[in-house]
Formats: structure tokens, C-alpha cells, sequence
């Protein structure tokens, strides 16, 4: 139950993230990009970077050949910073919950 707990309030700053994301790929893609036009696409193709970021990058690098690529690195960046923090929360509740099933069955 505590790993919900954490995951749940772990959830928000991903989101505000990604939010970030769309909205300053709006501002600087918006005007170029078909993808980026829209506050609503701009985010889907934000949580799209997992499935196709070879295809956001190609379109961004054609959109600005300079912010594109850095704009890609610094979303991969964070989303990796961020699932990593997941994994590693996971990997600390599962070891406290065993530690403490241990510890009962001990004493």
C-alpha cells in the first residue's frame, strides 16, 4: 500500500514536467512545427518520446536545426532522471517491505 502512496505522489512533478516541456515547445516550435501548434498536440507528442523520439528529433532539427537537438536531449534527460527515481523507489519499498516481513517473522 505505502509503494501506491508513493507512486501517486510521485506522479505530479513528472506531470508538471512534461506540462513545462509542451508548453515551451509551443513557444519555441509553434510557429514552425505542425506538431508543436497546439497546447493539446504539443503534449502528446511530448509523451510520445518513448515511442518515436527518433521521429521528434528529425522534426525538430528541421524546425531549428540548434534548439531542436538540445531541447530533445534536455526531455530525454529528465524523463530518464525520472523513471530512474521511479525504479528506484520501487527498489526501496519492495526492500523496506521485506525487511520489515523479516523482521516479524524474527521476533
Amino acid at each position: 500500500m505505502r509503494l501506491l502512496i508513493s507512486v501517486f505522489m510521485l506522479f505530479y512533478m513528472p506531470l508538471i514536467v512534461v506540462m513545462a516541456f509542451a508548453s515551451l515547445a509551443l513557444i519555441l516550435f509553434g510557429k514552425t512545427s505542425e506538431t508543436f501548434s497546439h497546447l493539446l498536440t504539443s503534449y502528446l507528442t511530448i509523451n510520445q518520446y518513448f515511442v518515436k523520439p527518433r521521429a521528434i528529433y528529425n522534426t525538430l532539427q528541421e524546425s531549428s536545426p540548434f534548439i531542436g537537438p538540445w531541447f530533445v536531449f534536455l526531455l530525454g534527460l529528465c524523463i530518464n532522471f525520472f523513471m530512474l527515481n521511479f525504479f528506484i523507489v520501487f527498489l526501496n519499498e519492495a526492500y523496506s517491505f521485506v525487511m520489515n516481513k523479516v523482521a516479524v517473522i524474527l521476533n
